[in-house]
């Protein structure tokens, strides 16, 4: 395996130097010609679609040639080309079962399929043949994620951190992990180690602002929110996170200062519609609410965008004295399978607790928010 490596590093090292000649191209007359052709076209010069052709060449010759198998199947990943890019490494797997590149690059490309427990499979055979493996963990990591598994997300990232220090992405999805399970001093030190490597990246500090207010620490929050809108000034994001730490802090006036950037930056971003109507309902703006709502469009894989919004439009009906059977139905049929939107209910409780409504309409928000939490999948 030590020999093939070297071989590979050397084949690059040539495609490289290939690449930056100036004289006539030489015609590749051996297998590891054609490799070498395609390995400059698709690693050197991102003409993937077209060091097909060269791979597929290498392989004629040399109908087990490993190398081109697997540098092909990267090319068919590269343009999106999924399962022809498995049936390349499935041929490398069977041509040499105990190659652990060949299961992981399998794997990650079924985890972009969507197919996770496939993909779990193939990057845990890859750990059985190389445990040391850490980008392995890692990948591994991002399927159990997706499939809501956080214990099994933080046990691969600590096997990854343990065998590279400096294992950026398993820092990135553990910290994610421990936002999921609640447990937020622990994401910020995985945030704030990765920080200290990519001082530049807004997206940690978005994350470890957040961390920070869910620990009522806002002054911290706001710090890292304002870093991550100096780093990104047009990211949306980051300002619909600002205005959910006002919306925290009750300084509604400040809140719509940064939804209505928000908006400039990207008029069709659910989230800050989102935010944008409850920001009005809990500032007595019952009419603004409804017209927020009004503008969201929802799509067929926005389930639960489409849930907030008709718990919302619920809402915003019976505080505006409307009808809200047919909103109320459509939200019962939505939830039914439940929810999974990270909805913050403490914003809606405390304007509760001093709102100038009838008894009436607090009960059926409370109807309204209690339906929620039943059917919220973090809680």
């Amino acid at each position: 395996m030590k020999t093939t490596t070297i071989k590979i590093i050397l084949m690059l090292l040539t495609a490289s130097f290939l690449s930056a000649c100036t004289t006539a191209e030489v015609q590749p007359v051996t297998a590891d010609d054609w490799l070498v052709k395609g390995v400059s076209a698709c690693e050197l010069n991102n003409k993937c679609k077209q060091s097909i052709e060269y791979y597929t060449k290498a392989i004629e010759m040399k109908p087990r040639f490993v190398a081109a198998y697997s540098f092909r199947g990267n090319a068919y990943y590269h343009i999106q080309e999924y399962d022809l890019a498995i049936a390349d490494y499935t041929k490398v797997t069977d041509i040499e079962p105990g190659n652990s590149r060949a299961y992981m690059n399998r794997g990650n490309v079924y985890y972009d399929k969507e197919l996770y427990d496939e993909s779990i499979e193939d990057l845990t055979k890859a750990i059985s043949i190389n445990p040391n493996a850490a980008e392995a963990y890692y990948l591994r990591s991002n399927a159990y994620f997706e499939k809501k598994e956080y214990n099994k997300v933080i046990k691969d990232c600590s096997e990854a951190i343990d065998i590279e220090q400096d294992a950026i992405g398993a820092y990135f999805n553990r910290g994610n992990a421990y936002i999921m399970k609640k447990d937020y001093n622990k994401a910020i030190e995985d945030f704030t180690k990765i920080i200290e490597v990519l001082p530049d990246f807004p997206q940690t500090y978005n994350l470890r602002g957040y961390a920070y207010s869910e620990i009522d620490e806002f002054d911290k929050a706001m710090v890292d929110i304002d870093k991550a809108i100096k780093l990104n000034p047009k990211d949306p994001i980051s300002y619909n996170n600002r205005a959910s730490l006002y919306l925290d802090m009750k300084d509604f006036d400040k809140a719509l200062a940064a939804l209505d950037k928000a908006l400039r930056l990207d008029p069709g971003f659910i989230s800050t519609r989102l935010n944008l109507a409850e920001t009005y309902i809990v500032s007595n703006n019952f009419k603004k609410a409804l017209k927020s709502l009004d503008k969201i469009k929802i799509g067929d894989d926005d389930g639960d965008d489409n849930i907030l919004t008709l718990y919302l439009r619920s809402i915003t009906e019976k505080l505006l004295d409307m009808e809200t059977q047919a909103t109320e139905a459509e939200l019962n049929d939505a939830i039914k399978d439940g929810f999974d939107g990270h909805w913050s209910y403490e914003v809606m409780a405390d304007w509760l607790e001093t709102a100038e409504i009838s008894q009436d309409k607090k009960d059926f928000i409370i109807k309204q928010t209690e339906l929620l939490k039943q059917h919220d999948l973090n809680l």
